[in-house]
């Protein structure tokens, strides 16, 4: 809660927007909104990082506050995500074994795919999220991931969904090889 209202008290505007991404730190947002009085506190309820970047550019610079609070919710519902990371012990969730060290992928609250190899748990994954109504697949690829190892999955995937857009882009992040946003 401090750190929130710490950044929105660096913010020079009228109206700040709080993207959680993460559904722990809704409370805390919440929060934090309770404490300021002095502008309008705004909060996206994202669960994940892709929802927040969905939301985020969904915003219209032109529409009210109140108007992107309700483009901007809109857009999260209608975002399903993955993350593609490695398993740090043995475990069994929703019906799926995972042994340590594991590739597995993490979406939609369960477990979409566990494996030995990356490029198979990432596809499986995508395609647990993806389906013919799907418009857009982007894959975020970490730090710990080639572009040409990412751009080979974003070809797989477009291949399967041709009228989808598939694009790929540097996240860097770290711990996560693949964020996937449908």
């Amino acid at each position: 809660t401090e750190d929130i209202l710490a950044a929105i008290n660096r913010v020079d505007a009228e109206t700040v927007y709080i993207f959680p991404n993460n559904s722990n730190i809704i409370m805390a947002a919440q929060q934090a909104k309770s404490l300021c009085s002095d502008r309008n506190i705004v909060i996206i309820p994202t669960n994940t990082v892709l929802q927040g970047i969905t939301a985020l550019i969904s915003y219209n610079p032109d529409a009210s506050a109140e108007e992107n609070t309700q483009i901007m919710t809109e857009a999260i519902a209608s975002v399903k995500s993955a993350e593609i990371t490695y398993a740090v012990r043995d475990t069994e969730l929703y019906g799926k074994a995972v042994q340590k060290d594991d590739y597995m992928g993490i979406g939609e609250g369960r477990i979409l795919a566990a494996g030995k190899l990356l490029d198979d748990v990432t596809l499986s994954s995508i395609r647990e999220l993806a389906d013919e109504d799907s418009e857009i697949i982007t894959i975020y690829y970490g730090k710990d991931v080639e572009e040409e190892d990412a751009d080979k999955i974003a070809d797989i995937i477009s291949s399967e969904y041709p009228d989808a857009e598939t694009e790929t882009v540097y996240g860097g992040q770290p711990i996560y090889y693949y964020f996937v946003s449908v």
